[in-house]
């Protein structure tokens, strides 16, 4: 036998064992999702409850006087720098064009 049958043969014994692997694999995680699937939902249902209380968290402290003086400190850091003359540059042209 040559080398490339060796080869050949060695990469299609190969390419069998991977496919039956992923088959193999799938096959039981669809078997598992659907023995589990009281428990899948009720985890997802709580993420989704819990995303929910954080995105809520993060919208009441936007409201707070924490991130607004944070948020004014840093525009009026902003306003007085060098980002203002790149961020202004094109706002005049736009503003007489439209009128």
């Amino acid at each position: 036998m040559n080398l490339e049958c060796i080869i050949y043969g060695t990469l299609k014994n190969l390419y069998q064992l991977v496919k039956n692997f992923w088959i193999d694999f799938f096959r039981e995680a669809e078997r598992g999702t659907r023995a589990h699937l009281k428990g899948i939902k009720i985890f997802l249902a709580f993420c989704i409850v819990i995303f929910v209380i954080i995105l809520g968290g993060f919208l009441k402290f936007t409201e707070s006087s924490t991130f607004c003086g944070s948020v004014i400190r840093w525009t009026s850091t902003w306003n007085h720098g060098e980002s203002l003359a790149i961020a202004m540059w094109p706002v005049p042209n736009v503003i007489t064009s439209l009128v």
